[in-house]
């Protein structure tokens, strides 16, 4: 793919059907791209990590990555690694903290982490992680973190987590270090970083 444009730097992909295309492509065989964003509409649910693993493989530079309405990540048995990224973002996305530890698993280090999650309804799923849980398993699966947003402002119900509760996570991850980010709707108001 990439022999028709050796220099192209940015991928901008519909997950999965673009994505599938790498699969016929050789192993290391798209060294140029840096930025990738893989989007999937609305109307066609979501999609699996394990369904990017060729583009991954065939393009292992990748240093930005933008997945949009990613889904559950099933058990990820496969030793690839993003060792180059340094940027991930997963936006409208509803994943549980199990989830959040294989992804960042595959890319073990993100400088910075943004995370948009989507109304759960609205990809037909009730599963999300709170605020003191996404706290464990990035300290644990990020050290080289330096900036972490955290946007679950479409979740409406917010009975699994309190405004303390946002407090105690945001003050974690800055006593290692970690500039924090986080938006969320406690009481049907928006709490913003102070």
């Amino acid at each position: 793919m990439t022999s028709l444009c050796p220099k192209i730097s940015t991928l901008d992909l519909a997950a999965p059907q673009d994505a599938t295309i790498c699969a016929f492509c050789p192993q290391r065989s798209m060294l140029s791209p840096r930025d990738v964003e893989v989007v999937r509409r609305h109307e066609d649910g979501e999609y699996q990590l394990v369904q990017l693993f060729p583009l991954f493989r065939a393009a292992p530079n990748i240093a930005l990555l933008r997945l949009f309405r990613l889904g559950c990540c099933a058990t990820l048995k496969d030793s690839l690694r993003l060792e180059r990224l340094t940027d991930l973002e997963l936006q409208a996305c509803c994943i549980t903290n199990d989830e959040l530890a294989r992804i960042l698993r595959l890319c073990p280090n993100p400088q910075r982490l943004r995370y948009v999650c989507c109304r759960p309804e609205a990809i037909y799923r009730d599963e999300h992680f709170t605020p003191d849980e996404v706290v464990a398993v990035v300290l644990e699966q990020t050290p080289n973190l330096q900036t972490f947003e955290l946007d679950l402002t479409e979740l409406m119900e917010t009975e699994n987590f309190t405004e303390n509760d946002v407090r105690k996570a945001k003050s974690a991850l800055s006593r290692r270090g970690i500039k924090c980010i986080f938006t969320v709707l406690i009481e049907w108001k928006l709490l913003q970083p102070r």
